[in-house]
């Protein structure tokens, strides 16, 4: 059995009392004080996360950009030095790899942030999947990764990095430098639905940075927050988790990612799923709020009368909106706004309603779907 394993700032969430548990492999903080004071705190002023344990892939040579265009279903050749996008990459069967982070540094050499379970799974797939010679290089245990995540962040960073807050106004941009501890990329990123930050840092200064941060936020409202309040952020947001809304057997068309896709070109997957119908798939991740009391979990199952029609694969109280919402794959035409469902939870039926998602969105816009 593999041991689990800790990340560099492990030794801060123990003097935090950060409540410590398994995840995918790592020793990894739920919370420290609550999930929903934390939850909270970033949806009101700012929250630093250990993001420690996700991948890192660098992709380097003159096919670069073609190479990762060809993995993933976004425009990555579309993409100028210094930006990122958000997008899946598919099997042939057109079912996810994984959901990734792309960061064009430059013609020749792109850098990925992958998820925390399935890096190795990534890069195998990458390698093998590869027509053009171009070299992919696993970087993931030589990287640090603190987020600092809330409507308060910038302000933070004007504080650590004002160069940097200053060089990116807008979300989805990057920049990098090497210093002599090693190479730093900082992007305005994150799986919060808040604007902030994700610092890629090496792993030697990770601890010392946090520390750093902890000093110069103290004011602003800076806490810690841990993987529970994350679940709940990113809920409340309608951002996929890899694992529970997406996988390997579910495409993005279904998943609401049709936004991620540009078809316009040739990618791994295109052809498995070009002929689904866009708008009236046969089966679509939708939101749902509860009626009933009760909190629906990971695969519990849906009902109109006695027809199953679906299964959840995410749902919580989301603190901001202060209600139980979820996540759920429903049949056609079940997954229209407004349908009257019923999800059983510990085997009784919990009536619940198909709702406009993200259940929250920064700044008080519209919801989208």
């Amino acid at each position: 059995m593999e041991a689990t394993r800790r990340t560099p700032l492990y030794e801060e969430h123990l003097k935090l009392h950060g409540h410590m548990a398994p995840f995918f492999g790592w020793e990894m903080p739920l919370w420290y004080t609550s999930a929903r004071e934390e939850h909270l705190a970033v949806r009101s002023s700012v929250g630093l996360f250990d993001v420690c344990h996700m991948g890192q892939i660098l992709v380097e040579g003159p096919k670069a950009i073609a190479a990762v265009d060809r993995l993933v279903t976004g425009n990555v050749a579309g993409l100028t030095d210094g930006t990122a996008l958000y997008c899946p990459m598919l099997h042939p069967s057109g079912g996810i790899v994984d959901d990734l982070i792309v960061y064009r540094v430059n013609g020749e050499k792109i850098f990925i942030c992958v998820n925390a379970a399935t890096s190795e799974k990534d890069f195998n797939h990458m390698v093998k999947s590869d027509n053009t010679g171009t070299k992919f290089t696993n970087l993931s245990d030589r990287y640090g990764q603190i987020a600092v995540q809330g409507p308060r962040a910038k302000e933070l960073m004007q504080r650590y990095l004002p160069k940097v807050a200053d060089a990116l106004p807008e979300l989805f941009r990057f920049t990098e430098w090497t210093a002599p501890e090693g190479h730093y990329l900082v992007s305005t990123t994150g799986y919060t639905g808040e604007f902030g930050y994700e610092i890629y840092c090496p792993l030697s200064v990770t601890a010392s940075i946090w520390r750093r941060l902890f000093e110069l936020g103290g004011d602003l409202g800076l806490i810690a927050a841990g993987l529970s309040s994350r679940d709940t952020l990113r809920l409340e947001s309608k951002l996929c988790l890899y694992g529970q809304d997406i996988d390997d057997k579910t495409n993005p068309v279904e998943a609401g990612l049709n936004w991620t896709i540009h078809w316009d070109k040739e990618f791994i997957g295109r052809d498995a799923i070009v002929a689904i119908d866009r708008k009236n798939p046969p089966k679509k991740l939708v939101g749902f709020e509860m009626v009933d009391g009760g909190i629906p979990r990971h695969e519990c199952e849906i009902f109109v009368g006695d027809q199953r029609v679906g299964v959840v694969t995410s749902g919580n109280r989301c603190p901001k909106v202060d209600k139980v919402v979820g996540l759920a794959y429903l049949d056609s035409p079940y997954y229209k706004r407004g349908t009257k469902v019923e999800i059983d939870i510990r085997g009784k039926r919990k009536a619940a309603q198909v709702v406009k998602t993200p259940f929250y969105r920064r700044g008080g816009e519209e919801a989208g779907e």
